[in-house]
């Protein structure tokens, strides 16, 4: 608090303050007023951070935003993975304008990071759109893992025998472990996930983790 409010800290084991000059910017999707009424905010950093607030309507309400973020998207995971992918066809993109983005950008970042990771040409088709959106439901509960009581043993990637959007999901994990050769933590970070995250899937799935 006092950093807020004046500007100055000290370094750890010096008595000398040193005088800093910036500008915090802080977001959030709570309502912090009603935080502070609740006791659940503390109302002196309320007050000190709240000095130009600036409203944010969610991404629904947003259409025309979403083909500039979706290109943005493209533009960033294309050249991460390493693909030539040059845009998204009309019928993916409507399939988008469609859904309703509970979970926001970050929602549609995943989306496009997983089609960018399931394209297999220069363009995002309505076939690499994740299940859940073409289903009109939330993405967001991916990072769900089923319980597994015991590893089972690995075997070969069979999808067949899975609802769909697991089958979609599976390969997702099979499509990053190929793209990374192998590499878990490299396989994790296309997927958006934590490796231990990931370890957990590939044994829930029984996918062969020497998938390459």
């Amino acid at each position: 608090l006092r950093f807020l409010q004046e500007r100055t800290f000290y370094p750890v084991g010096s008595d000398t303050p040193i005088k800093v000059d910036v500008r915090v910017i802080a977001a959030t999707n709570a309502d912090l007023k009603q935080k502070v009424v609740e006791g659940a905010f503390r109302e002196d950093l309320y007050y000190r951070l709240r000095v130009v607030d600036i409203i944010v309507p969610p991404l629904r309400a947003r259409e025309g935003d979403l083909p500039l973020l979706v290109n943005h998207f493209i533009e960033r995971f294309s050249k991460r993975l390493d693909k030539e992918i040059s845009g998204i066809s009309d019928q993916a993109m409507a399939t988008i304008e469609d859904f309703h983005w509970p979970g926001n950008v970050r929602e549609l970042e995943n989306v496009i990071e997983r089609a960018c990771v399931m394209c297999s040409n220069n363009t995002i088709t309505k076939a690499d759109i994740s299940e859940e959106v073409l289903n009109g439901q939330s993405t967001m509960a991916f990072g769900a893992v089923p319980e597994v009581v015991s590893p089972p043993e690995p075997r070969k990637i069979v999808a067949d025998d899975l609802p769909p959007e697991q089958q979609s999901e599976e390969l997702l994990i099979v499509n990053a472990l190929k793209k990374s050769g192998g590499n878990k933590a490299k396989a994790a970070r296309i997927l958006g996930i934590d490796r231990s995250t990931l370890y957990r899937k590939i044994w829930s799935y029984k996918i062969d983790p020497d998938t390459t």
